[in-house]
């Protein structure tokens, strides 16, 4: 009983002195975000020089990204890269540095090579779960789920806020930075954090995620009828990933189908006495925040470089079939059955190297452009689907392969993270005019609906490496009855 009394008085007191943000408006003051006076700035290693196949000048510093609350700032290491021989113009910002590694010159890869031999910097800091301490998170997560305040979520504020915070300490390197390209790019919270600083920081200017939520479809926004449909599907069967009872009907489910944006806290919150109505109220608040396919119109304005590789069967980016019917314009590559942990690599789309072509190409004038979204249009003729992808004129696509299944599980569900693509249900399309693909498929009997897609490749090349990029067709759900 005591301890339960003590539980209690913790978190009358988080409720008590949340710092709550104004119940509408921005998620992040951008002044503050940008303010290079307040950085606090600690030097671990200074600037100095390392031999290798680019010569680079490089230096890790630690910096004040901002006050979770009151007496509580966050703290985060920050690692410069940039040429030995110049200024470098722009940067490849990333969330994957080591806090275990930060004296160590570690060996880059070999797109990040070629930034540098261009020209373009290196900068890296700490995207990942229990850093500062597991502690300092699970407190944080405390703090949300007694008083909805996105501050208190290192997925909402504290990871996104690293990344600005990041930049505007690369700005302050005058001497090694100059304006330029700002480039992401990341998987899982490393590529969703990014997807927010696009949306909300103007000095972005490209993005390659991978594994990370893309569209606002009505589970996320928790949609009751939604969930309840979802709920009522799941009640059919037994669990097979048991993480997490699902709110209405106690069903066990993985621990981040559902969620918002990333895990799914809708149980916890609810069990802490919020109704939907608080969370569809929390969900549109955020929407706006941290949504690609919410900022569609400013992000073209901005001319800004995207490219998502969602997975097909992922437990973050759980609603493909929704992005593919209400957001066909932004471009994704789905590898077949692939996901978090997936291992299955039986596709038709060998030598996949989307990132390093889509940097190159967002920072050198001189490779060549990655596929745009095409067009898929269908029609059924006698029990045979006829399915027609479309690119614009002059793409250059390669190659068409196609995938199809049966009667797909509603999304978020077990089944949909569990039931693959058949081996049997893939097959290459005919390349019918320079910018189209075509393909027939022999409908099975007593099927509801069929799900498509279709993957096509362009080669890049950039002095003598050729880079294979893939781009897939909008995913598409067609009713087969």
């Amino acid at each position: 009983m005591n301890q339960l009394i003590g539980r209690l008085s913790v978190l009358a007191v988080f409720a008590a002195s949340a710092e709550f943000l104004p119940a509408a408006g921005p998620l992040f003051d951008m002044e503050t975000i940008r303010d290079r006076s307040t950085l606090e700035i600690k030097v671990i290693k200074n600037w100095h020089e390392v031999s290798g196949p680019v010569n680079t000048r490089r230096k890790t510093i630690e910096i004040h990204v901002g006050d979770l609350w009151e007496g509580r700032g966050l703290r985060v290491p920050v690692r410069f890269i940039v040429p030995a021989d110049r200024k470098a113009k722009g940067f490849h910002l990333k969330g994957d540095l080591r806090a275990g590694s930060l004296d160590t010159d570690f060996r880059l890869k070999e797109v990040d090579l070629e930034l540098l031999n261009g020209g373009v910097g290196i900068v890296s800091t700490v995207i990942t779960a229990g850093y500062p301490s597991k502690e300092l998170q699970q407190e944080m997560r405390e703090r949300f789920h007694q008083t909805l305040n996105p501050h208190f979520l290192m997925e909402y504020w504290g990871w996104p806020a690293i990344l600005m915070r990041a930049i505007t300490a690369a700005h302050a390197e005058q001497d090694h930075f100059e304006p330029g390209k700002i480039a992401m790019s990341g998987r899982s919270k490393r590529g969703a954090s990014p997807s927010i600083v696009l949306n909300v920081d103007s000095r972005t200017t490209g993005l390659h995620a991978a594994a990370s939520p893309i569209a606002a479809s009505p589970i996320r926004l928790c949609d009751t009828k939604a969930w309840t449909a979802l709920e009522n599907y799941d009640l059919a069967g037994k669990s097979r990933r048991p993480n997490q009872t699902l709110p209405f009907s106690g069903v066990k489910s993985h621990f981040a189908a559902g969620g918002m944006y990333g895990l799914n806290h809708t149980p916890n919150l609810l069990k802490a006495g919020h109704a939907w109505k608080d969370l569809q109220q929390l969900a549109a608040r955020l929407k706006p925040h941290v949504f690609i396919s919410e900022n569609l119109d400013q992000l073209t304005a901005r001319k800004i470089d995207m490219l998502f590789h969602p997975g097909t069967h992922d437990y973050i980016c759980y609603d493909v079939p929704w992005i593919g019917t209400h957001d066909p314009q932004i471009p994704v590559y789905l590898k077949v059955n692939s996901s978090h942990g997936g291992k299955d690599d039986k596709t038709l789309d060998p030598g996949q190297a989307n990132l390093s072509a889509f940097l190159l190409n967002h920072f050198f004038d001189d490779v060549p452009d990655l596929l745009s979204p095409p067009k898929i249009n269908h029609q059924i003729v006698k029990n045979r689907l006829q399915v027609t992808v479309t690119f614009p004129a002059n793409s250059k696509s390669e190659t068409g392969n196609i995938y199809w299944m049966y009667d797909r599980p509603p999304s978020a569900s077990r089944d949909y993270l569990t039931d693959k693509f058949p081996e049997e249900n893939r097959q290459v399309m005919i390349h019918s005019a320079p910018d189209q693909w075509v393909t027939t498929i022999d409908l099975e009997a007593g099927a509801n609906h069929i799900d498509v897609f279709s993957t096509h490749r362009k080669s890049i090349s950039r002095g003598s490496t050729d880079y294979s990029t893939y781009l897939s067709s909008p995913y598409t759900r067609i009713p087969t009855k």
